[in-house]
C-alpha cells in the first residue's frame, strides 16, 4: 500500500499544455487537470520501489488534448500507464505516451490538503495555493 501522496502536475505535448493535481492512496490513483478531465485509476508500488500508475482518463466533449488528438463531440476516454520512480520523478521532466503520442509531463509533491481536488474538480482557487496564480 503506498502512503497518501498529492502532486501538482503540468504538462506540453504537440499543441498545448496544461496543469493538474494527482493524488495516490492506497493502491488508487485519482487526477484532474484544468480541462476537467478525470483520470481514474490504480497505483501499485513496484519491487524495485517504483509506482506503476494505470488509469482511464475520462474526456469531456469538446476538450482538445495536448497530445494532438481531435476534439470529440461526445465524451469519451482514453488509457494512461506509466512506471514511475517513488518520487514520480521529484520536479524531472518525464515523457508519457498518452493517446498515442508523447507528452513531457513534470510532477512535483504538494500539501496532501489538496488530496480532494481530483475528486471535486478544477478549480483556480488550487492554482492559487500551488503556483500563486490569479485568474
Amino acid at each position: 500500500m503506498i502512503a497518501p501522496q498529492t502532486y501538482s502536475f503540468v504538462f506540453s505535448g504537440e499543441t498545448g499544455q496544461g496543469f493538474g493535481v494527482l493524488h495516490i492512496t492506497g493502491k488508487s490513483a485519482f487526477a484532474v487537470d484544468q480541462t476537467n478531465v478525470k483520470y481514474r485509476g490504480s497505483a501499485i508500488e513496484t519491487e524495485d520501489g517504483g509506482i506503476q500508475v494505470d488509469m482511464i482518463a475520462s474526456i469531456p466533449a469538446g476538450v482538445n488534448l495536448v497530445s494532438g488528438a481531435a476534439e470529440q463531440e461526445i465524451d469519451t476516454s482514453r488509457p494512461i500507464s506509466h512506471k514511475f520512480d517513488s518520487e514520480l520523478g521529484n520536479g524531472k521532466p518525464l515523457s508519457i505516451m498518452f493517446a498515442g503520442a508523447k507528452v513531457i509531463a513534470i510532477f512535483k509533491r504538494v500539501p496532501n490538503e489538496l488530496a480532494d481536488v481530483p475528486n471535486t474538480g478544477f478549480s483556480y482557487s488550487f492554482a492559487r495555493q500551488i503556483w500563486g496564480w490569479e485568474r
